[in-house]
């Protein structure tokens, strides 16, 4: 009757605690949490319904406008040594072509 859901390899939601979809995730580049797309819609409907400003869904943070400003957030985050975040910059690094600045972080985040 209260049997939990089977984890898998992606972890689990930091709000909900339930497993992460495979392909229904996001990730926050203000505190590299991933959170599953349900509680980011929670949140989302929650601002619009009592017109409050977009923040991040676990910190609190004010949600990032644009690109530019991720990427200054990925980078706090990477000064800090998170290695989610140095993982999402690889990813974002291979995007761009820039195979050397993949490896460099990703080899930082193992």
């Amino acid at each position: 009757l209260f049997k939990q859901p089977e984890s898998n390899h992606l972890g689990d939601c930091t709000i909900c605690c339930l497993p992460l979809p495979n392909d229904g995730k996001k990730t926050m580049s203000c505190c590299s949490k991933i959170i599953c797309i349900g509680c980011d819609y929670a949140n989302k409907v929650r601002e619009m319904e009592g017109k409050l400003e977009q923040k991040c869904a676990f910190c609190r943070h004010p949600a990032s406008n644009s690109e530019e400003e991720a990427v200054t957030n990925f980078m706090k985050r990477i000064e800090v040594n998170d290695p989610v975040a140095m993982y999402l910059m690889g990813g974002m690094k291979t995007g761009k072509g820039d195979y050397d600045g993949a490896f460099e972080y990703w080899s930082k985040a193992a």
